[in-house]
């Protein structure tokens, strides 16, 4: 009986979600914020659970996720907190149907304006700057990891070196990762629309240099995700800025040269080596699949019977300026369920959808709370760059947005409460327009 129920919950909400969206004209195949933000939730925070569910991934079972009822319940909170957004999302958008109007507008190739001089002058100060960030935190961490398996490293000492330069970094690991991640991603983002904007070498040849820098930044912990994901983004990109929609054409090419980097990055980098090429496809699906929601289990086996709820204790306390110690939720998860790995030297994570950490903290309610709160911030993110300038900066900031909310289904709540990377993004973007319209004033004044 629980396993019917679990079958017709898992496919009701998708084709009542659908239905929902298409009535209320809703288009999924337009590249922007709440579709993008859509399929990213229901691949990588929905469709898992089915396998997890029936036992289909053996990795998953061997680390100890078998009970249905808490898998049941791990369908039921994400299948709410999906609903909620998207009923939110719709319902904001109608209350503000002036600005829902101009939804079409949005793209348009032609309103697209190239960087001028000033405008090329603060990207490549952007791109010098995160330059020199970037290599000052590479001489800090003992050993570079992608190097490390390339220098011929057992996989134990090059995960005790990923550790080192991520999760057990010993300085501010995050406002190292602000520059050589976030603007690094928005400067490349920046240089490619602009390059499809004007079509000239120069641009180009500034474009593939800043494509050459992300690429290895994206890669150099020997993480997988952070180039696919910059992958996605240059799709987005070239879809916004030429006034494409998503079709499977580019679904297929994006696909295809994810699976190509994917396989051989297993093969190389994740000691697969000497297993075939079907076992490897296999570790592959069960971690874009399985991999972000599959924490989940360990957060509701947790609280409240182990832990007693948190009460905010994990969201952001920057500088200690609130009565209350941080609780560092995602690697306390992991301590508590593979505390093998604080033996080896290994600080952990086990981050999954943004409504596992709502839960830990406030429960049911919490997921209720924070989705809520999830669909009027993606409304009011949308309607902010619907009436921005056209300009190619302002495309890159709106997809940079995109990659940023595909995060709910891999963090926590807390990174949209608190977030260094959207406070940064938006003092950059509001500096950029700054100078922009000043120096247009001044010029015109002069002239």
């Amino acid at each position: 009986m629980e396993s019917i129920l679990f079958i017709l919950l898992f496919i009701t909400v998708p084709f009542f979600l659908f239905t929902f969206l298409k009535l209320n004209n809703i288009d999924m195949f337009k590249p922007e914020l709440f579709s993008i933000t859509f399929w990213g939730y229901l691949f990588f925070a929905y469709i898992g659970i089915f396998p997890l569910y029936f036992g289909w991934d053996k990795y998953r079972v061997a680390a100890g996720i078998t009970d249905k009822s808490i898998i049941l319940f791990i369908l039921i909170y994400s299948a709410s907190a999906f609903v909620i957004i998207s009923i939110t999302y719709v319902v904001f958008m109608k209350v503000f149907k002036k600005f829902g109007q101009r939804i079409n507008k949005f793209n348009s190739f032609k309103s697209w304006l190239p960087l001028n001089v000033y405008q090329s002058n603060f990207i490549l100060l952007l791109l010098i700057f995160s330059t020199v960030v970037f290599m000052i935190y590479l001489f800090k961490i003992p050993e570079i990891p992608i190097f490390a398996q390339i220098k011929g490293y057992s996989t134990l000492e090059i995960k005790q070196f990923r550790s080192l330069a991520t999760n057990d970094f010993s300085g501010s690991y995050y406002l190292y990762k602000l520059f050589f991640d976030t603007v690094y991603t928005l400067v490349c983002l920046s240089l490619f629309a602009n390059y499809l904007v004007k079509r000239t070498n120069s641009s180009l040849r500034i474009f593939l240099i800043s494509f050459f820098l992300s690429s290895f930044a994206a890669i150099y912990s020997t993480q997988k995700a952070p180039f696919i994901w910059l992958l996605i983004a240059l799709l987005l990109t070239y879809l916004i800025t030429l006034s494409r929609k998503i079709s499977l054409k580019y679904i297929f090419r994006i696909g295809l040269a994810a699976i190509i980097f994917l396989f051989f990055f297993y093969r190389t980098f994740m000691g697969l080596q000497d297993r075939g090429a079907l076992e490897v496809f296999g570790s592959m699906l069960s971690r874009a699949i399985t991999g972000q929601i599959s924490p989940a289990y360990y957060y509701l086996e947790l609280f409240p019977k182990v832990v007693n709820y948190l009460h905010g204790t994990s969201f952001p306390n920057p500088n200690g300026i609130f009565p209350f110690e941080h609780y560092r939720l995602t690697v306390e998860v992991m301590n508590m369920k593979f505390s093998n790995l604080s033996d080896l030297g290994i600080v952990g994570s086990a981050p999954t959808a943004f409504w596992g950490e709502a839960f830990a903290n406030f429960g049911y309610l919490g997921i209720i709370v924070s989705s809520f709160y999830i669909g009027i911030l993606l409304t009011i993110v949308h309607l902010v760059f619907l009436h921005s300038k056209k300009s190619v900066f302002n495309i890159a900031v709106y997809v940079w947005m995109i990659l940023e909310f595909n995060k709910l289904s891999s963090t926590g709540i807390s990174n949209f409460i608190f977030n260094l990377n959207i406070i940064s993004v938006l003092l950059i973007w509001l500096t950029f327009n700054y100078i922009t319209f000043h120096r247009l004033k001044f010029k015109s004044k002069h002239t």
